[in-house]
């Protein structure tokens, strides 16, 4: 798991259009504390929000693919082949792929660990925009009225909800 504190924008190095990215010691309890409420779910369950998400793929070709050219993310930082970060609004990153422990993997059924990840768009439109993108590409969709899921090429679940 990756922790991090937010800096202001102002104060990102960027090298054109990849951020610089730095690596840095906090204390992790503290920082669970401080920064990461965990919230009652209606269903009975409990969830944390976070700012950004790192996931495990198979190769960093698909991944840009899925992520970049179908979802529409920005790329904002590659290392080597061997990860990639991307946002919208050209914020650090708000998801990273990286295939340190994963290389090669294919298809994941549903096991311990990420259950699900949540993109927040700013309207229902901007959903319909992403969903018709999957559609296009291959992707079967699951929409429940309010959000649209899918599975990215690994099996995680990617569920795309308009801002409140």
């Amino acid at each position: 798991m990756e922790l991090y504190v937010d800096r202001p924008r102002d104060t990102w190095t960027w090298r054109g259009d990849h951020v610089v990215m730095t690596t840095e010691y906090i204390a992790p309890a503290r920082f669970v504390a401080e920064h990461m409420p965990v919230t009652e779910e209606p269903s009975g369950g409990s969830s944390v929000s976070v700012g950004h998400v790192h996931l495990e793929v198979g190769d960093v070709p698909t991944a840009r693919k899925f992520y970049v050219d179908t979802v529409g993310f920005g790329e904002t930082a590659r290392m080597g082949s061997s990860a990639l970060f991307v946002s919208a609004g050209k914020y650090h990153h708000h998801m990273a792929m990286n295939m340190w422990g994963s290389a090669g993997a294919g298809f994941r059924e549903p096991s311990l660990g990420l259950g699900r990840v949540d993109v927040v768009v700013p309207s229902r439109d901007d959903v319909a925009v992403t969903t018709d993108r999957l559609r296009l590409a291959g992707f079967p969709i699951r929409d429940d009225g309010s959000s649209v899921e899918t599975n990215d090429p690994w099996g995680n679940i990617v569920r795309f909800t308009p801002a409140k």
